[in-house]
């Protein structure tokens, strides 16, 4: 009987979460930053084009440093979202352990006095 039941919440479980109903990865989005040219090694660079690539890397230095931050933030969020997801799916799994547990602890009996 407990072997029944356990099919038959196996397949409930697989019929009532589609895999199409799963949900899917976000886009993530490409970085928007631009890379100054670098000159090759030895080139001599007048003041305005020393302050052109200076201004140019700290542009990219930190739009790097904000599209990292931001990544980064949007990965934490979808990590806390996945441990209580697992919390949530751990402790239902527990409780129904627990159920079947109990179930197999009623049956013992009443299988008995039935044969």
């Amino acid at each position: 009987m407990l072997t029944t039941l356990m099919r038959a919440f196996a397949l409930f479980a697989a019929l009532a979460f589609p895999i199409s109903t799963l949900a899917q990865a976000p886009a993530i989005p490409a970085p928007t930053c631009t890379k100054p040219a670098v000159p090759a090694p030895g080139t001599k660079l007048d003041k305005k084009g020393s302050d052109a690539l200076n201004a140019g890397a700290t542009a990219y230095q930190t739009c790097v440093q904000a599209y990292l931050t931001e990544r980064r933030s949007a990965a934490k969020q979808h990590e806390a979202i996945a441990k209580a997801n697992t919390d949530a799916s751990n402790a239902l799994a527990a409780e129904f352990n627990g159920f079947a547990t109990a179930l197999e602890a009623f049956s013992v009996p009443h299988n008995a006095k039935a044969k």
